[in-house]
C-alpha cells in the first residue's frame, strides 16, 4: 500500500472537481507552506485537511494516501470516492447497524453467529415533524452534521438520505442499509446484508 503520497484535489463552489494532483510526501513538504508541511509530516494514512483558496475560488482537499499503487488514475474524480478509501463510518440511525456474513439466509431463527460487523449508533437523524392534528408537516432532517466531513460516511435511513441528497449532500457521503434479514417469526432481525450508496439516478 502506498502511504507516502498526498492527494490534492481542488473543488469549485458547486463541489465539482477542478483538478487532482499527487505528490510524494517529501516533495509536498518542500512545495507548500509550513502549516500544510507540518500536517503532511505528521499525518497518518487517511488523514484529510481542507483549505479554501479565495484567490482561485476553490477549496483544496489534501488527503494522506493509503491506496494501492497508482489505482487512483482510475478514480481521481474525488479522493473520498477512491475504491481503496476506507472511510470512518458514523451510524446516525437510532439503533446499531448489524451486517451479516454473505452466506446468511434471508430468514433466520436468530442472529447468533451470523453478524460480521456491528456499528453502534452515534445519534439519530430523522425528519423534523410538526403535528397539526389533521395532518403532519415534515421538514428537513435533524441530527445531521452541517456538512459532510471528508473521510467520513454517514449511515442513515433511506428517507433521510433522499432528503440530504435534495439538500446538496454528495451521495458518496451517505449509506443506507440494504438487504434486510428477517426472523422466522416474520419480524425484522435488525440486520442487513450491506450498506449501499443512495442515488436517485
Amino acid at each position: 500500500m502506498r502511504k507516502n503520497t498526498i492527494f490534492a484535489s481542488a473543488y469549485d463552489a458547486d463541489g465539482m472537481l477542478v483538478r487532482t494532483d499527487k505528490y510524494p510526501v517529501s516533495r509536498f513538504i518542500e512545495t507548500f507552506g509550513s502549516e500544510l508541511a507540518e500536517w503532511a509530516a505528521n499525518a497518518v494514512p487517511y488523514s484529510v485537511i481542507e483549505r479554501p483558496d479565495t484567490t482561485q475560488s476553490v477549496t483544496w482537499t489534501y488527503a494522506r494516501g493509503a491506496w494501492a499503487s497508482d489505482c487512483c488514475r482510475e478514480c481521481v474524480c474525488r479522493v473520498e470516492e477512491c475504491r481503496h478509501w476506507d472511510p470512518i463510518i458514523i451510524n446516525l440511525t437510532p439503533h446499531p447497524v448489524r451486517i451479516v456474513r454473505g452466506e446468511c439466509p434471508d430468514e433466520v431463527n436468530s442472529l447468533d453467529g451470523w453478524v460480521e460487523k456491528e456499528i453502534p449508533s452515534s445519534g439519530a437523524a430523522r425528519l423534523a415533524m410538526k403535528d397539526h392534528g389533521a395532518y403532519v408537516v415534515y421538514g428537513h432532517p435533524t441530527g445531521m452534521p452541517t456538512g459532510p466531513t471528508p473521510g467520513h460516511t454517514y449511515v442513515v435511513s433511506l428517507t433521510v438520505a433522499l432528503n440530504m441528497l435534495q439538500l446538496g449532500w454528495p451521495s458518496y457521503a451517505l449509506r443506507v442499509p440494504s438487504g434486510d434479514i428477517r426472523l422466522t417469526n416474520g419480524t425484522r432481525a435488525g440486520a442487513c446484508r450491506r450498506l449501499v450508496e443512495p442515488r436517485t439516478s
